[in-house]
This record gives C-alpha cells, structure tokens and sequence, in this order.
C-alpha cells in the first residue's frame, strides 16, 4: 500500500526491463499485441508501406545498415570535421568523436531520409522475390 490510491495502482507498473520481470514483459507484449490485432486487418496507405519493408526484412537491414553508415560519414565531415577528428581509439566505426551527434530532431529527419530512400529498393526487391525463386531469396 502507499501513500494514495494513485501511487498503489501504478506500484504494479514497476517493471524492470534488465533482467526481463514480467510485468515489463506483459505490459510491452501486451500492447504490442493489441495494436497488431486492431492494425493487422488496416489497408491504409501506412500500412502498404510497412509491408513493403516488411516484405524483405533482411535486405531492409542490410541495405540500411550501410545507408546509415554513409549518411553518418557525410554528416561528419559536413559538420567541420576532419580525418584528424576520427576515433581510432575504438575498434569499429571511427567516424564517431565525442563531440559528433545530432539532436533528437535530427536523428528523427535522418531516420525519415533513410526510409525514404530505402522504400524504393525494397519495393523493387520485394517484386524481384515474387518473380523469380531461386532457393537463396528466402534468406533476404
């Protein structure tokens, strides 16, 4: 019980995402699977456009995987950055110094571009799979 009504009903909503509790895994399954079941039957244009992706997902991945690397290449040196700036401290992608980033405004328009641009190919893969049945395309 605590201090008020308010409190103790939203004491049950104390979820812990690491590790998993179960209430963390009813609340976002839950929804989850209630939007899937008032959405999965919507013919809307949104729709259309998710299954598209939905359609090729391994190929949406990998395509985006390397989009999103050359977009970030681009936007580091079109902030002013110089090959001198790169983070060759990590292994991995050294396009990424500690004083590189967007705001959230930001990374919201480069998500948009890069669906944008990624709706085209997959449209056009997603018809190629349709067409053609060699055994690899299952796997994209």
């Amino acid at each position: 019980m605590q201090k008020n009504l308010l409190l103790s009903i939203l004491s049950f909503l104390n979820v812990t995402k690491y590790p998993c509790s179960l209430l963390y895994l009813c609340v976002t399954l839950g929804i989850s699977l209630l939007i899937l079941a008032h959405t999965e039957s919507a013919g809307n244009r949104f729709a259309r456009i998710l299954i598209v992706c939905g359609n090729v997902p391994f190929f949406y991945y990998v395509c985006h995987w390397f989009l999103a690397q050359g977009i970030t290449i681009i936007l580091f040196f079109s902030t002013g950055h110089h090959m001198s700036d790169l983070n060759t401290d990590i292994g991995g992608f050294p396009f990424s110094p500690d004083s590189f980033g967007l705001s959230l405004a930001g990374v919201y328009a480069v998500w948009l571009l890069l669906i944008t641009l990624l709706y085209f190919p997959c449209r056009w893969f997603g018809q190629y799979k349709k067409t053609h049945k060699q055994w690899w395309l299952s796997y994209l």
